[in-house]
């Protein structure tokens, strides 16, 4: 009997030792930076250009691709904000959805916030609202 209650002690001591590795993985990996698809794709894209040597040829500076890519990508914001408030322009009952499509396009972004904007964003009118939503573009980054 006191042989099995040994091996029990054992058993429950490895246990907790699993449980404390458990916890300490965890907490490594929510310490962990994860880059979002957007930034690991800018990055695999400036080390082509950096290190290729067709690019090399072409003396093509990565800097001259960031400020073409970052004018691209505003471009795209802008007709996407655009979009949503042509959206809302054309069905005002549906302020509410178009909203929250727009939301759900931004990336790090909890449940609790999109809440709380969607309420600020619900009385705006069109230049006040194209404004704001430019704004959280800028703040939340939109998915691609």
């Amino acid at each position: 009997m006191e042989e099995e209650i040994g091996k029990l002690g054992k058993v429950l001591s490895m246990i907790k030792g699993i449980e404390r590795k458990n916890l300490e993985f965890e907490n490594y990996i929510s310490n962990l930076n994860i880059y979002s698809r957007t930034n690991l794709l800018k990055e695999i894209s400036f080390d082509i250009i950096k290190n290729s040597k067709l690019f090399q040829g072409l003396n093509i500076d990565v800097r001259d691709v960031q400020v073409v890519k970052e004018k691209k990508e505003e471009i795209l914001n802008n007709n996407f904000i655009e979009a949503i408030v042509l959206k809302i322009r054309n069905n005002p009952m549906k302020k509410i959805i178009f909203l929250r499509e727009f939301l759900d396009n931004l990336e790090d972004i909890s449940q609790n916030d999109k809440d709380v904007i969607l309420q600020s964003l619900k009385d705006k009118e069109d230049e006040e609202l194209n404004q704001e939503l430019s704004n959280l573009v800028q703040i939340f980054k939109k998915h691609d």
